[in-house]
């Protein structure tokens, strides 16, 4: 008697190529379901009844981005937490253009669109709203009310206010400005006197700002003022107690009084100078061109301090050919020192930057073991490499920027806030105020050699944190002008199906081979016959 069912009528001799069948068609159909998936558009967005018009949800758009364009962050940054938003808010499509202090924007919706002009407030840099703020932007990707929405940005901009005090954010720029010293290899002498000075200078710059005052004024003045406060504390300790002093003149190495360009160095505008290099190689020119325009405008406030210095006492910022660690500690103990005056110097920084302590701590780790790195490649005192210094830099750079890419989304933090300040500690500030001197005093070889040797090195850590982005970021690799989706929707869901299908052949793979032992294992026993039991108990 035969079945109406075919999968029953099969022989044993089909088994197996009937099983290898149906797990060929399951793993076909899970890869064509997957492909689907990747094909159709993304519905990550719950549908939210928002009785908010389009223009007041393109005003919270670009509240968010002028808050974060006001926090210092790249321009980038701000155009891809302002899409978030956007999408988040029902809005279908978000251009913008951003700016060093302006962001013009249109908002489209279906059978509407909306422009709006915002110009953000003071410039200056606050990671820890930078961190906030696009914290909000990555966690409303399901859909949010504009209500909501404003209701969580005024949360930041209630609470999130400056983490460290006056005089600890001063003591900060001291001991970072002390770290950069010893790294300059300035005499050890010089250390407490770099450090008063960049605290008093630090202080002064902060009073000054929060009153509202003009930053380029308010920098020159504070490097004024530090560098005095230096050369004062060089002279009445030389009068009190002369055998402090080391004169190192004879040594190789200039003497402690020519230190006082290391108490300015916390002038340097680093943050906007790496975040100009970031947004130009993201080939963002609008916001790109002026930030950096606006860093060599402090740049010059900065640097116009020491020449006014150098102009009423006649010293020079000459630099250090000699290290007096190495002859006084050993050339063992170098790397030691480079490495702690490294953390020191970017965890004061991260203050600076008003970091939290987890991204002031990572980032000083990071750092200081890239700035080794460059030691080692570049200082032939160590390993004897010899390389240049903006190859060191590079390296280093590259180094930060991947150590960033795989710490940063872990601890969620804005790579932005890692990176940058790992990568302060390697800026040539002392080349770009020698520079201005030997200008001023007509040395126009010195002057463009100090120029050149500061240039190279700025363009290479900035090269170092762009291709460590490209190689990380599929945004950064390919150029795509109008990002419907985010790289959490978009690139995530495409990689995510990308491996579904890997899967699905592994498991089809298995499920056909398991098939076939069974069923060969089938067709041996019924081959062999039944077993005795079984006969008997058949004819019974």
């Amino acid at each position: 008697m035969t079945s109406d069912d075919p999968a029953q009528n099969k022989t044993p001799e089909d088994l197996p190529e009937t099983s290898a069948v149906i797990a060929e068609t399951v793993h076909n159909a899970v890869e064509d379901a997957v492909a689907e998936t990747v094909a159709e558009p993304v519905q990550g967005r719950q549908e939210i009844d928002d009785p908010s018009t389009l223009a007041e949800r393109t005003t919270t758009v670009i509240r968010l981005g002028s808050l974060l364009l006001a926090a210092g962050t790249g321009g980038y940054r701000v155009k891809r937490a302002m899409q978030r938003a956007a999408f988040a808010l029902g809005i279908d499509r978000f251009d913008a253009s951003v700016t060093l202090t302006n962001i013009t924007a249109t908002a489209y919706t279906k059978d509407d669109y909306r422009t709006l002009v915002s110009e953000a407030p003071a410039i200056g840099v606050n990671a820890s709203r930078i961190e906030a703020l696009e914290s909000i932007s990555r966690d409303i990707s399901h859909g949010i009310s504009n209500a909501d929405l404003n209701s969580r940005i005024d949360h930041v901009v209630k609470w999130v206010k400056p983490r460290y005090g006056l005089w600890v954010n001063a003591l900060a720029s001291g001991f970072a400005c002390a770290a950069f010293a010893v790294l300059n290899k300035f005499p050890p002498e010089a250390l407490l006197f770099v450090l008063l000075g960049a605290t008093f200078g630090q202080m002064t710059r902060r009073v000054l700002g929060h009153r509202g005052w003009n930053q380029l004024g308010v920098a020159a003045l504070a490097g004024v003022v530090a560098s005095v406060i230096y050369l004062l504390c060089v002279s009445i300790t030389a009068e009190i107690v002369p055998g402090f002093i080391y004169n190192s003149a004879n040594a190789g190495y200039a003497p402690v009084s020519a230190g006082f360009v290391a108490s300015v160095l916390f002038l340097i505008p680093g943050f906007p100078m790496f975040t100009s290099l970031l947004d130009l190689a993201k080939l963002d020119f609008n916001s790109g061109i002026q930030r950096f325009t606006y860093m060599l405008t402090l740049l010059a406030a900065a640097t116009s301090s020491v020449w006014i210095v150098t102009l009423a006492t006649g010293l020079q910022p000459l630099p250090q050919i000699g290290n007096p660690y190495q002859v006084r500690f050993g050339v063992e103990w170098w790397p030691l020192f480079v490495w702690v005056a490294s953390f020191i110097g970017i965890a004061g920084f991260a203050v600076l930057f008003n970091c939290s302590r987890r991204m002031a701590l990572l980032s000083s780790v990071t750092g200081a073991t890239a700035n080794l790195l460059k030691f080692i490649l570049v200082d032939q005192s160590i390993v004897g490499l010899n390389l240049p210094t903006q190859t060191g830099a590079f390296i280093a750079a590259l180094f930060i920027g991947l150590v960033a890419a795989i710490i940063a989304p872990s601890m969620r933090i804005p790579r932005i806030t890692m990176s940058v300040p790992s990568s302060v500690i390697m800026i040539p500030g002392a080349s770009m105020y020698r520079f201005i001197y030997f200008l001023n005093v007509g040395d126009l070889g010195l002057a463009a050699r100090n120029l050149m040797d500061a240039g190279l090195v700025v363009i290479a850590i900035g090269a170092g944190l762009a291709i460590a982005r490209m190689v990380t970021d599929p945004e950064w690799l390919y150029d795509r002008r109008h990002p419907r989706f985010h790289r959490g929707y978009l690139i995530g869901r495409t990689q995510r199906a990308i491996l579904g299908i890997q899967a699905a052949r592994r498991a089809a793979k298995k499920a056909i081979r398991e098939a076939a032992r069974h069923d060969a294992h089938r067709i041996e026993r019924e081959q062999t016959g039944p077993t005795q039991h079984a006969v008997s108990k058949f004819q019974d």
